[in-house]
Formats: C-alpha cells, structure tokens, sequence
C-alpha cells in the first residue's frame, strides 16, 4: 500500500473544508461518474450488468475493457496481454 503524506496550513484545510461543504451544497452539482461503452464507471474491472470481468492495464491499472488476446489500454495505450 502506498501512502501519501503531505501537511496543509490549518487555512488551506479550512479552506478545502468550505469548498467541499459549498459543492456537496451545490443542488446544480453533478454527481454522476463517466461511463464507458460498456455503460459501466469506466475505471471498473467488472461490467456492472454482466459481471465479466476485463484485465488492467500494468501500467495505469485502468481497465482495458477488451477482450482479445492482444490490446490498448484505452488509457495510457500500452500494450496488454488478455
């Protein structure tokens, strides 16, 4: 596991405090995640309406959602073995 360690002055907390309470407030906010082809979040592993599970890129982690032997990574565009 990797952790990120980093410290913030107590005013820049206060103020990601109050922009994270101004948008979660926000009624005209989007709260919706991207979806890809497969109508799925496009960062899972596992199709939301058949289950079928696609490999990750080794690079990026990112799913791959192709099924053949040899692909692209739709986000980095490296080359995965299926």
């Amino acid at each position: 596991m990797i952790v990120f360690m980093w410290s913030m002055q107590p005013s820049e907390h206060e103020e990601v405090k109050d922009w994270v309470l101004a948008v979660s407030m926000d009624q005209k906010a989007v709260r919706e995640l991207p979806h890809d082809e497969r109508d799925t979040y496009e960062a899972s592993l596992n199709n939301a309406h058949t289950g079928a599970a696609s490999l990750p890129c080794v690079i990026t982690g990112q799913c791959t959602c192709l099924s053949v032997s040899l692909s692209l990574c739709g986000y980095c565009h490296a080359i995965v073995t299926c």
